[in-house]
């Protein structure tokens, strides 16, 4: 209720005729900035990396639990993990790749 309230108070704030002019300059630069070809390839470039960190880390922790003889379920769920991230990674690859 008070993000609500907050956020009226924020457009109202914005939106009075004394402030347009700055409100609207600085959605226009929000907005290039948001669409910038560099800034998009780095938040995809960043995604790639943590998602390669997260598979390799998950591996490495699949080894250690064999090394140590958990149970067989947990190390299950650990690699069935490292293929759910590969197989999501692989269905939004594909379904982006359409869309372009």
């Amino acid at each position: 209720m008070f993000q609500a309230i907050r956020r009226m108070i924020r457009t109202a704030y914005w939106r009075n005729p004394r402030r347009q002019a700055l409100y609207e300059k600085r959605m226009r630069e929000a907005h290039i900035s948001s669409m910038d070809e560099r800034q998009q390839f780095l938040r995809m470039k960043a995604g790639h990396v943590a998602c390669q960190i997260m598979t390799v880390s998950l591996i490495g922790i699949g080894f250690l639990l064999a090394l140590l003889h958990v149970e067989v379920w947990v190390l299950g769920l650990v690699f069935s993990l490292v293929v759910f991230q590969w197989a999501a990674g692989t269905l939004a690859y594909r379904i982006l790749d359409r869309r372009m």
